[in-house]
């Protein structure tokens, strides 16, 4: 029997106004891949994973580092209060912040290890997902999707 296999994408809904896009019969060899669609703010949102621990992202790709409030550090069990200080430069001004080393973040299919954050002793809505990981993908903004892929 000959014929022509049509590739077919999946999309699936993460919540968060995630979508993932994969086709339905990827390749082994094809980087993994994550798109996030904007809400109607033009944030970016996204459900994620900090050391195995269920998160909400704000993926922001003009952040230096993955960025955490106290109350999120703790409720992610981290031993952020003995890490090194540090100076976090906000919207608001500077800000002392305590730095320290994520060991695996995860959003979709991508991942990364020992990922650096700095927690912040303000309360934040969600957990920045800034540049310590996102630098690690390649991504591109198209119109409404932000789309990271891990690099070839």
């Amino acid at each position: 029997m000959t014929g022509r296999l049509q590739e077919r994408r999946q999309v699936l809904r993460l919540g968060l106004g995630a979508v993932l896009w994969l086709p339905a019969h990827a390749p082994s060899a094809a980087p993994a891949q994550f798109v996030v669609r904007a809400d109607p703010g033009g944030l970016f949102l996204a459900r994620g994973r900090v050391n195995g621990r269920t998160v909400d992202f704000l993926l922001d790709t003009g952040a230096s580092a993955v960025t955490l409030g106290q109350a999120q550090a703790e409720a992610l069990g981290l031993a952020w209060r003995d890490a090194p200080r540090g100076l976090a430069h906000t919207a608001l001004g500077s800000v002392e912040a305590r730095l320290l080393e994520l060991d695996e973040v995860r959003l979709g299919p991508l991942r990364a290890q020992r990922v650096g954050a700095a927690v912040l002793p303000a309360a934040l809505p969600k957990v920045l997902l800034g540049n310590t990981f996102l630098g690690r993908f390649d991504w591109r903004r198209e119109g409404t999707l932000l789309r990271l892929r891990a690099p070839r």
